[in-house]
């Protein structure tokens, strides 16, 4: 399997894709450059809020709600809270069919000059391919990505 690679930006109280990568297969999970989704579905939307201050999250939840897109959207802030700790503590986040049932996702920050989270990288893919003995070098991979494309930006080269 081959995954799509997303890039996305925190705009205000949503995320927007600025760059996608496709695979070149029939099934593949297709956003657009422009679009933009909900914060607490994704695991984009969980890297860009990560680091932010919990009033500032919850404040964000609050103007956008909290919409269930499957069986497994988080819908309680407290928990949704709960799962931005993990992804500072492990740095990325994950997606478990919280926004399109079938598709997992896995994203990093990508951080600018100051340290501060400027963008995130995602892989998304069928749930399928996410079993236990692929998500650990998946995720491997995306971290090498990010923490590379982070330092470029750091040093400017």
């Amino acid at each position: 399997w081959q995954l799509s690679a997303n890039q996305a930006v925190l705009d205000h109280d949503e995320i927007v894709y600025i760059d996608i990568v496709e695979p070149n297969q029939p099934l593949r999970v297709k956003f657009s450059i422009g679009s933009r989704a909900e914060v607490h579905c994704t695991a984009l939307g969980k890297v860009l809020v990560s680091e932010m201050d919990p009033s500032s999250v919850l404040a964000i939840l609050a103007a956008k709600g909290m919409k269930r897109y499957t069986p497994k959207t988080i819908t309680d802030p407290d928990r949704y809270l709960e799962s931005l700790a993990a992804v500072r503590a492990l740095g990325y986040a994950l997606d478990q069919e919280e926004i399109i049932h079938g598709v997992r996702c896995v994203a990093a920050p990508i951080r600018g000059a100051n340290g501060q989270i400027i963008s995130a990288l995602s892989l998304s893919g069928p749930t399928s391919f996410f079993v236990e003995k692929m998500t650990p070098p998946v995720v491997e991979s995306l971290i090498e990505a990010t923490s590379q494309i982070s330092g470029k930006l750091l040093t400017g080269s």
